[in-house]
């Protein structure tokens, strides 16, 4: 069947009709995919005409591109796609959690067992600690089973 599908007002050129089937859109207007950057269909947003940044739960694969992909459920904004990409999150009681005090996107997490707060962020302890107050093996303040803390703040068997 050959017969042409008509776009969406709001697509430039589109897979099938459909306000989110836009295939790439008009000058300055840009493509909001629903899912990870492997998508290839989004929705063209004109509230955002000549922005150069995504709305809010969007993120860019690179900063002169004029796609937006939706960020993890997890996440309120994000750095790029996966649960361990946000810079905000979701759930009010969440907080963004990081693998390493320099990091800049982590995941979203309710339960903090593991992890010590900075700044309004938390971060996971060292990999011997059950809980601690910083990041490295002598800030312990508990340990993983089997280990049992020592004086100088460390886990030992």
């Amino acid at each position: 069947d050959n017969a042409c599908t008509k776009c969406s007002e709001r697509c430039q050129s589109c897979s099938e009709e459909g306000v989110a089937k836009c295939l790439s859109c008009p000058l300055l207007h840009p493509l909001f995919h629903r899912s990870d950057d492997s998508a290839v269909e989004g929705e063209c947003r004109a509230e955002l005409v000549g922005s150069s940044s995504c709305a809010i739960g969007y993120y860019k694969v690179a900063p002169d591109s004029t796609n937006c992909f939706a960020c993890h459920p997890d996440c309120r904004s994000c750095s790029g796609p996966g649960k361990d990409r946000c810079l905000t999150c979701n759930e009010s009681n969440s907080t963004v959690c990081f693998k390493e005090t320099t990091a800049n996107a982590g995941t979203c997490e309710s339960s903090l067992i593991g992890t010590f707060k900075r700044e309004n962020r938390c971060y996971f302890c060292h990999n011997s600690c059950e809980e601690c107050n910083g990041p490295d093996s002598n800030q312990c303040t508990s340990c993983k089973t089997p280990l049992y803390l020592n004086k100088d703040g460390t886990c030992k068997t």
